[in-house]
C-alpha cells in the first residue's frame, strides 16, 4: 500500500492515474484503501513498473481487437527489454533524450537497446491510443513490421517511422495563438 500511496501522491502521468484508479477500485469493492490491505498476503509488487497499473491490469485494458496477438508479443518484448536495462538514473536520462530526438526529429540512437526501448514504449503508447478509440492502424502495422522482421525489412520499417517523426506525426499539437 505504501508504494501505491507514493504513486498516487508523488508520481505523474499514467503512474499517478493508475495508482489513483486502483485506490478508487479498492474502495468500490468495499475495501478501505487507508488500511494495509496487502500486509501479510501473497500480493507481489511488480519488479518493473507501477503498482497501480499492475493492480488495474493495464495490459488487459490495452488488449483490444484486432491487436490481441500483437499486444501479447509486445508485452513479451517489453519484459525482455526491461531485463536488459541497467538500473541507473543516467541510462534513463539518456533514454528520455533519445526518445525526444527520435519522436520529434527522427534521429535514431546509436545504442540498440535504447532504440528497442523507444520502439517498445512507442508501441505501448499506440496500443493505449487504440484502446482509447483512436485510429492508429497505420502505426500498429508499422510497429508490427518492425517487431516481426529482421535485416533490411526491419530497417526499412524503422526508416518509415523516422520519416513520420520528421514529418511531425509525433509532435505535440501547437497552440493556435
Amino acid at each position: 500500500m505504501d508504494a501505491l500511496y507514493d504513486e498516487a501522491v508523488f508520481s505523474t502521468g499514467m503512474v499517478r492515474w493508475g495508482a489513483r484508479t486502483a485506490l478508487v477500485m479498492l474502495a468500490d469493492l468495499g475495501l478501505d484503501p487507508t488500511k494495509p490491505l496487502f500486509a501479510g498476503g501473497e500480493m507481489k509488487v511488480p519488479e518493473f513498473g507501477s503498482v497501480g497499473l499492475h493492480l488495474i491490469d493495464i495490459d488487459e485494458m490495452m488488449t483490444k481487437a484486432p491487436y490481441e496477438e500483437q499486444a501479447q508479443r509486445l508485452f513479451a518484448r517489453r519484459t525482455k527489454v526491461r531485463e536488459q536495462i541497467p538500473r541507473e538514473r543516467r541510462w534513463f536520462e539518456r533514454l528520455d533524450e533519445a526518445t525526444e530526438l527520435f519522436q520529434y526529429a527522427g534521429e535514431r540512437p546509436d545504442d540498440e537497446l535504447v532504440l528497442e526501448a523507444i520502439l517498445v514504449s512507442g508501441e505501448v503508447s499506440t496500443l493505449m491510443d487504440h484502446a482509447c478509440g483512436r485510429d492508429v492502424g497505420d502505426l500498429m502495422a508499422l510497429f508490427d513490421a518492425i517487431s516481426q522482421n529482421t535485416g533490411a525489412e526491419r530497417e526499412a520499417a524503422i526508416a518509415r517511422m523516422q520519416q513520420m517523426a520528421r514529418d511531425g506525426r509525433f509532435s505535440p499539437p501547437q497552440d493556435a495563438a
